[in-house]
C-alpha cells in the first residue's frame, strides 16, 4: 500500500512540474486577440461583475423589505425621506436586476460573426449596454448600502 502511494504521489509530481504552462496566460494574451474578440471579452466581463452582484441584490432588497416590514409593524417612527430613501434603494435594486436579465436575454454571442464590421458594432453597443447595467446594480448597490446605513446610525443614536 506504502509502494502505491508513493508511486502515485511521484507521476503526480512528475506531472505537475512537468506542465510548465500557466493556462491563464494563453487564455488572458491580449495581444493575439482580434478587435472582436477583445471587444467580445469586454462585455462578458462587464455581465459577470455585474452577475457577481445578483444573489447581493436580492438578500440586500429582501433586508430592506424586511426593515420597512418591521418599522410599520412595530409603529417605529422614521423620517419620509428615509422611508422613501429605502423604497428607493429597492426600487433601484429591482431596476437593476431586471436590466441584467433583459440584456442578458437580448444578447447574441453570435451576432454577426460572419461579417466583422457588423459584429465590432454590435459588440461596441452591447458594451456600452451592459457597462450600463452593471453601473446601475453598482450604484443601486452602493445606495442601498448607504440608506441602510444611515437608518442604523439614527436607529443607534
Amino acid at each position: 500500500m506504502k509502494k502505491l502511494i508513493l508511486l502515485s504521489s511521484v507521476c503526480f509530481i512528475f506531472w505537475a512540474c512537468g506542465n510548465n504552462e500557466d493556462p491563464k496566460s494563453k487564455a488572458y494574451d491580449q495581444s493575439n486577440l482580434s478587435a472582436d474578440e477583445q471587444l467580445y471579452k469586454e462585455v462578458i466581463e462587464g455581465h459577470d461583475v455585474g452577475m457577481a452582484k445578483i444573489n447581493t441584490i436580492n438578500k440586500t432588497k429582501a433586508q430592506l423589505v424586511r426593515m420597512l416590514d418591521s418599522i410599520e409593524s412595530n409603529k417605529v417612527k422614521i423620517s419620509a425621506e428615509m422611508k422613501a430613501g429605502m423604497n428607493k434603494a429597492i426600487t433601484d435594486l429591482d431596476e437593476a436586476n431586471k436590466a441584467m436579465f433583459k440584456w442578458m436575454e437580448e444578447f447574441k454571442v453570435d451576432s454577426a460573426a460572419d461579417d466583422v464590421k457588423k459584429r465590432i458594432a454590435y459588440l461596441t453597443s452591447e458594451k456600452v449596454s451592459v457597462t450600463i447595467v452593471k453601473d446601475k446594480i453598482l450604484n443601486g448597490l452602493a445606495y442601498a448600502d448607504s440608506v441602510t446605513a444611515e437608518f442604523l446610525s439614527k436607529k443607534l443614536d
